[in-house]
């Protein structure tokens, strides 16, 4: 792990050498740091309290972000890392602080069927999350116009609705046979 991490931080200071980031992979090299991270934190054993505190802290960073746009964890070019160096430590601060309050967030809702079906098919939602939202939108602004605050909320609405729909057929069909063995699960 730690020499991705160090063939990561020489492909971010000669990016001539290397062909172009068509598939993300000079992002991926830079998210083997969480991957460590979360390799660590494995083992140690986080009490409730200590979820909402950290999740509390994610919630002041963004909106400190907001006044302070340097700090945003958007990045501003999706096909290239854009993080620079001193971005790193507060980017890893929003990772753990945001999955801190997610585990508290599920720690606190208990067995969920809905939520569980999604977290099982995981897989499924990561490849067909840009198609079904693109599918999602399309449909949705045959049905609606987004012009106007109630028809954009109106919009945004049937939006979600659709996409969880398209997504829940899309999980139906991959689980069925014979795509479900191309997943592995039998």
């Amino acid at each position: 792990m730690i020499a991705i991490m160090i063939g990561s931080i020489f492909i971010n200071h000669h990016p001539n050498s290397f062909p172009s980031d068509y598939f993300y992979w000079q992002a991926s090299l830079g998210l083997c740091v969480f991957l460590w991270i979360g390799d660590e934190m494995k083992q140690v054993r986080i009490t409730d309290k200590r979820l909402l505190g950290m999740g509390i802290f994610y919630v002041f960073l963004l909106v400190l972000s907001r006044f302070l746009p340097v700090l945003s964890p958007i990045p501003y070019d999706a096909a290239k890392s854009t993080l620079t160096y001193w971005q790193i430590p507060i980017d890893v601060f929003y990772v753990l602080s945001g999955t801190a309050l997610l585990g508290w967030i599920s720690r606190k809702t208990g067995h969920n069927k809905f939520l569980e079906y999604y977290g099982k098919n995981s897989l499924v939602v990561y490849i067909f999350n840009v198609p079904v939202l693109c599918f999602s939108a399309f449909l949705t602004t045959l049905i609606i116009s987004p012009a106007g605050k109630v028809k954009s909320m109106l919009y945004l609405l049937v939006y979600m609705a659709l996409t969880f729909i398209i997504m829940t057929l899309v999980i139906f069909c991959c689980t069925k046979r014979p795509i479900n063995i191309l997943l592995g699960k039998r």
